[in-house]
Order: C-alpha cells, then structure tokens, then sequence
C-alpha cells in the first residue's frame, strides 16, 4: 500500500539506510501518482482565452460559520431548505455536498434559507483570489452569509470519477502552495515534508504534460539511525520546469490544482 501524504504528518519509524530505500520507493510510488493526477487534466483547455477558471476549493462556503453543531452539519450533510426562490443550480450546489458528508439522519434538522440576494465574493482559485458573481444565502443559525458561486460562471474542473482508477488506495496529498519566478520556468514549491534536522530536499523532479504540471520533492535522510517519528514541517522545494508553466495547472498528487502565486520580483 502507498503511503498516506496527510497534511501536517510525514510519519515513518523506519530506521537509517532502511529509511532511505523507503524514501526511493516512495518516490517511484510518487511518480505513478503524478502521472495519474495529470491525467485527469488533459481535457483542461490550457490554450484557451479567457483562461478557464480553475477553483481551489469548494463552489459553496459559509463566512463566519454556525451558531450550532447541529446547523454545521446540516451544512456539511446538504439537508438544505428554502423559504425564499432559489436557483436550481444553487440548492443543487448547496445539497451535492451530503455525498461527502456525514450519513443522513431521519431526525436531524435542515438549514433553513431566508434569504438570498446576487451579489460578488471572492474565491480561490489556483492562481489567487478573484471576485466572482455569487449568491449571498442566509440561514437560520448561520453567524454570516453563505456564499455560493453564481451557475453561470464557467469554471473547469477535474472529471468526476476520474478517467481511471489511483494507482494505490489513499488519497495523498502534501502541497501547500508555489511561487512563480518572472521566468515561469522556476518554482519555489512548498509542501509538507520532514524536520529539517532529519531531511534534506536538495532538488525536485517535474513531470509535465501540455496541460498540467506535478512537482516530485527529493528527499535526503542526512539523521543519525534509529527510530524516528517525524513531525509534518512546511518545507520548500526549487523546480525547473522545462518549458514555462504558462497557463497550465500545478497538481498535487490527488490531483486537486495548486495555488500559484504571482511572479516573484
């Protein structure tokens, strides 16, 4: 089984030499992941202009969360109702999220619209924040509004399912973010790695397709042997792309888009 890249864990109890040889297979078992990600990009029309809009995140959000437990996972769980004229499209946004959500209880209770305005928020997307028309919800037992992407703003995203099965079980993931040199061909890629007393990351691999790009941080033991658990550490990377990123997407190994940050000066 593949390892499991969490946020805020690089666990491995493994010991000197021993450990290294893990560090190779992981990183063959990284390369696999990278390509599968990537895959699931080769539809994205990086040609395009107006570049597609490439969200990171979810298309719905509350600002300032919920006065109860009970209304939280309501929203968590989709059981979403109205007493005001919704959009399909919205309701439908908003009740999608039951899917990944906590099972449906008989006798829980929903979240009840009681109003809902056009308005503009702002969203992330993978190469920053932008402003975007959205519908401007609020409920009952919600601190703030809640925030949903107006239908008709396009916006590509992965396919769902994927293209094919992931190569191992698990759902890895270890970006954090990357800036962009003036050049677009250099990276400064951070992730969620290993202590810095422990490991090194003197380079990075990159694996690019026309459409999308993944970053496969190098890892070095330079610790003393024994047994070891390692704590998660935001640690960076450099990468050189071989051709500039342009409007292609960063990937990480789940194959969500990376946030790319403005050139740095």
């Amino acid at each position: 089984m593949a390892p499991d890249f969490t946020d805020g864990a690089f666990d491995d109890p493994l010991l000197g030499a021993p450990w290294q040889r893990s560090q190779d297979r992981r990183l063959e078992e990284e390369r696999e992941w990278a390509r599968w990600a990537l895959e699931q990009w080769s539809g994205f029309p990086v040609e395009r202009e107006p570049r597609p809009l490439v969200l990171v995140g979810s298309i719905a959000r509350p600002e300032g969360g919920f006065h109860t437990g009970a209304a939280k996972l309501a929203f968590i769980r989709g059981d979403i109702e109205t007493t005001v004229p919704i959009p399909d499209e919205v309701l439908h946004s908003l009740r999608q999220r039951g899917s990944a959500g906590p099972p449906h209880r008989p006798d829980a209770r929903s979240l009840r619209v009681t109003e809902a305005v056009r308005a503009y928020a702002e969203f992330l997307t993978d190469r920053g924040s932008r402003r975007l028309p959205a519908w401007r919800l609020h409920a009952e037992e919600a601190i703030g509004p809640i925030w949903v992407l107006a239908p008709d703003v396009e916006r590509w995203s992965r396919p769902d399912p994927p293209t094919r099965a992931a190569p191992f079980p698990g759902s890895p993931h270890r970006a954090v973010g990357a800036d962009a040199e003036p050049d677009g061909m250099t990276l400064h890629f951070s992730f969620v790695g290993g202590p810095p007393l422990v490991t090194e990351y003197p380079s990075a691999e990159v694996i690019e397709t026309r459409e999308a790009v993944a970053v496969l941080p190098v890892t070095r033991d330079i610790g003393p042997p024994g047994p070891r658990a390692l704590p998660g550490h935001r640690r960076e990377v450099v990468a050189k792309l071989a051709e500039p990123l342009g409007g292609r997407v960063l990937v990480d190994l789940d194959s969500s888009p990376v946030i790319v940050s403005s050139p740095l000066s």
